[in-house]
């Protein structure tokens, strides 16, 4: 994972997960991490950003949803660099929720942890495969092609009066892309 935009560039370069949960990550000096839905970076003990986004993983997170201390303006945000299928991306690597909150032209390649197989993000065939992005609501690939548009709108779309989970709290924060 990388990340670029930060304040006199102190959050930039390659950030490595320190277990296989993802929910910590070295940047050198750096380390950043996750504690009751708030994702901080630290410099030794020293708080230098945070976020408050319900991003389920660094990937998610919109670069307004960062806050760098001290700083009022950044375009600090985190991403993967293209891979090819046979450098395909799980989804721990991603984050579950990459397809819902992230829009992106560029082609990724990640393994459906339902059924190990490869796909790409792409709305058009590729490599004779339709593109698949995966939904963490439904817990399933869906097609890429019109995903948010139809997928997203069809069925995530909270109509309610009154939230009565967290499954509908999260579809009305994305729907209005907070």
């Amino acid at each position: 994972m990388q990340s670029c935009g930060s304040p006199k560039r102190v959050a930039d370069g390659r950030w490595i997960a320190t277990d296989d949960t993802y929910n910590s990550f070295i940047n050198g000096k750096l380390e950043l991490f996750v504690y009751q839905s708030q994702w901080t970076i630290f410099k030794g003990y020293t708080i230098i950003a945070y976020s408050n986004s319900f991003g389920l993983h660094p990937l998610s997170i919109k670069s307004n949803e960062w806050t760098f201390i001290g700083v009022c303006s950044h375009e600090f945000r985190f991403f993967m660099t293209p891979n090819t299928c046979e450098t395909a991306y799980t989804m721990d690597e991603l984050g579950f929720d990459y397809f819902m909150r992230r829009s992106s032209s560029t082609i990724i390649w990640w393994i459906d942890p339902n059924t190990d197989e490869v796909q790409h993000s792409g709305a058009k065939y590729k490599n004779g495969k339709v593109g698949k992005r995966y939904c963490n609501i439904c817990n399933r690939a869906y097609s890429a092609n019109n995903f948010k548009s139809q997928h997203f709108r069809n069925l995530h779309t909270f109509t309610g009066t009154d939230i009565e989970n967290t499954s509908d709290l999260y579809c009305v924060l994305l729907q209005y892309d907070v």
